[in-house]
């Protein structure tokens, strides 16, 4: 509480009158207020109000800085993960921006522009040159999107070239057993000597990830024992302008759950 002291000129007898000479006698009263005698039961709740607050009187200096600690913010949480976050905090902008890079597109491509040849392959599987990626997952529980585009052709119109989809040594995408036929991912169709047809799949894969540990991807094709498989070229590969030179891709995204 305020302390006030009063500095006497007279005093009172006790059957005298009061009078108002003998209270002005009395002096003038003298407050002496300190921050340390002002507590918190002295102000009512009430009391401060915006109006008696003036618009310049709180500044910016007048809160200093080490008063303003990450502790004191309880309502404002530090996560990367953003895993403790609820719909009553905030979160640091560090922390928003480490959660969003996270969840940035992570997307390999193998390119392959270059011609490739299988004579009689037997019903084998044989990689595809630079059909290939490796891919580092960021979440254990994401899915792979598999999208590949073969250009392809053989040297006989009966048949086409097989082709399976590969994650490190795990056939994936490939069609149910049905007796003695080849299992495969997609196909690509005899389209004549002059022409090596586009073929392709778009697989989602769900596989068992580990967070920070690469997969690998591949494209692998067969054909018929005496078939001869052609990628990125026609049967007849004639140096003429009817004669095209397409590509191959092989693209594997990781799509966040």
């Amino acid at each position: 509480m305020a302390t006030i002291t009063i500095t006497p000129g007279n005093s009172f007898n006790p059957t005298e009158t009061v009078t108002s000479t003998k209270l002005n006698d009395l002096g003038s009263p003298t407050a002496v207020l300190t921050a340390a005698s002002i507590g918190t039961a002295d102000i009512a709740d009430d009391a401060v109000t915006s109006d008696l607050i003036a618009d310049d009187a709180v500044t910016t200096p007048a809160i200093l800085d080490a008063n303003v600690t990450f502790a004191k913010l309880t309502d404002v949480i530090d996560d990367d993960t953003m895993a403790t976050a609820t719909d009553t905090t905030l979160a640091t902008s560090e922390s928003i921006k480490a959660y969003v890079d996270k969840l940035k597109l992570n997307i390999v491509q193998a390119v392959k522009t270059d011609k490739f040849k299988e004579l009689n392959p037997n019903n084998v599987w044989i990689d595809i040159p630079d059909l290939s990626v490796s891919i580092t997952p960021k979440f254990s529980n994401s899915k792979m999107l598999v999208q590949a585009m073969v250009s392809s052709s053989t040297n006989n119109g009966a048949y086409g070239v097989y082709f399976k989809l590969v994650r490190d040594i795990t056939d994936i995408g490939i069609g149910d057993t049905d007796g003695s036929r080849t299992r495969c991912s997609f196909t690509g169709g005899y389209s004549g000597g002059s022409s090596a047809a586009s073929n392709g799949i778009d697989f989602l894969d769900t596989p068992s990830l580990v967070a920070g540990t690469p997969v690998t991807y591949k494209v692998q094709c067969t054909c018929e024992t005496t078939v001869d498989v052609y990628i990125n070229r026609t049967y007849t590969n004639t140096d003429a302008n009817e004669i095209p030179r397409p590509i191959s891709t092989l693209t594997v995204t990781e799509i966040y759950q």
